[in-house]
């Protein structure tokens, strides 16, 4: 065995012992993910219950655009007197889906409680506004370039998995640099 390059050796012939470990050894893993969770822990991030390797860190931005503790039902609740307001904040919503894909489901969720709106539907609607100015960052970008060329681009794989036979396959259709599918 030899000493290690750092190590200043006096003499040869002795035995020295190593009192922490050095990588290669069987526990340097094991320490390594000990002194990489302290620094996270220690920067706030929080460690997953699900999966050892998973930090998370949480801040106030809103996680979803629908509270997922509000289970909204099309009888429950007061009936707004004058629902002109919730069908318009709807269809206004509803035209921001083009930039804002991740409101989608929650857009079209809303819309289905237009005939009669309940004061919980316009909670959770009021709870989308609150997520697209909390998360401002988010959405298609739209350039203002003069490229107004059509691109399109696929890939597919036939029949990827051997049990099912099943296909694998995507695309993405571009106007200039601005992502429109």
């Amino acid at each position: 065995m030899e000493a290690p390059p750092d190590l200043l050796v006096e003499q040869s012939g002795i035995v020295y012992k190593l009192n922490k470990s050095m990588y290669g050894l069987k526990q340097a893993s094991r320490q390594w993910y000990a002194e990489l969770t302290e620094a996270l822990c220690s920067r706030g991030y929080t460690h997953s219950m699900f999966d050892y390797s998973l930090f998370y860190k949480g801040c106030s931005v809103m996680t979803s655009p629908l509270d997922p503790i509000v289970k909204l039902k099309a009888g429950e609740g007061i009936i707004l007197p004058d629902p002109s307001h919730y069908r318009k904040l709807i269809g206004k919503l509803n035209f921001l889906i083009g930039t804002r894909p991740d409101i989608a489901y929650s857009v079209q969720h809303l819309s289905q409680y237009m005939q009669s709106p309940r004061d919980s539907h316009l909670k959770a609607a009021v709870h989308v506004l609150r997520y697209l100015k909390g998360n401002l960052s988010l959405g298609i970008f739209l350039s203002n370039s003069g490229d107004y060329r059509v691109r399109a681009f696929c890939d597919s794989d036939w029949a990827t998995f051997p049990e099912t036979r099943k296909s694998v396959s995507g695309y993405i259709v571009l106007l200039g640099d601005t992502l429109i599918s």
